[in-house]
This record gives structure tokens, sequence and C-alpha cells, in this order.
């Protein structure tokens, strides 16, 4: 069944399976593990400005990093919202660089 025949509730249900995969996967030693290896590898702890050889901006480099750096961050969102309100998965931490300012 496609997405566009779920009603609400099977829609929202699916939604909350997914969020749910989520932190099976991104909290468990080895989920957390490879989130941070992500983390250092996309951008997420640096800047994504990219300069050439003349030391202008490249701006398809910096669109590049920032679509790398993108999938991270929401990652790091859905396992955010998959944990809110729900204080049985807060025992699952996993840092994010937005947790980790605050």
């Amino acid at each position: 069944m496609s997405d566009e025949h779920l009603t609400a509730e099977q829609a929202q249900a699916a939604r909350k399976a997914l969020l749910d995969d989520y932190v099976l996967t991104f909290t468990s030693p080895h989920g957390a593990r490879v989130l941070e290896d992500l983390r250092a590898s996309a951008f997420v702890y640096r800047s994504t400005a990219v300069t050439d050889h003349n030391g202008r901006v490249d701006p398809a480099g910096v669109v590049f990093r920032e679509g790398a750096r993108g999938v991270v961050l929401a990652i790091e969102t859905n396992l955010r919202k998959a944990k809110q309100g729900r204080p049985e998965l807060q025992t699952h931490a996993v840092s994010s660089t937005a947790e980790q300012d605050t």
C-alpha cells in the first residue's frame, strides 16, 4: 500500500514506527559509533566552506558538504522527535551538537 492510500491513523503509526527505528538504530553502541563517525565526516563539527586554489568560495563544494551535513542533522532531528514525551527513550542518550551546546 502506498503512502497516499494510508489513513491518518495508519500514517501516524507508520511515522512512529519509523522514529522508533531511528532510536533502535542509532542508540545502540554500534549505531552511536556510526552516528559519531557520520558527524565527524559530514561537516557537523567544522565549516562547510570550500575555497578553490585562488581562495574563492566554491559554491558547488559548499552545496555538496551542506548536503552531507543535512543528512546527519535530519537523523538527529528524528532522534529528538522520537524521544519527545517518551521518558522510556530518554535513557538512550545520543548527544547531538545541538544538545552539547545547551
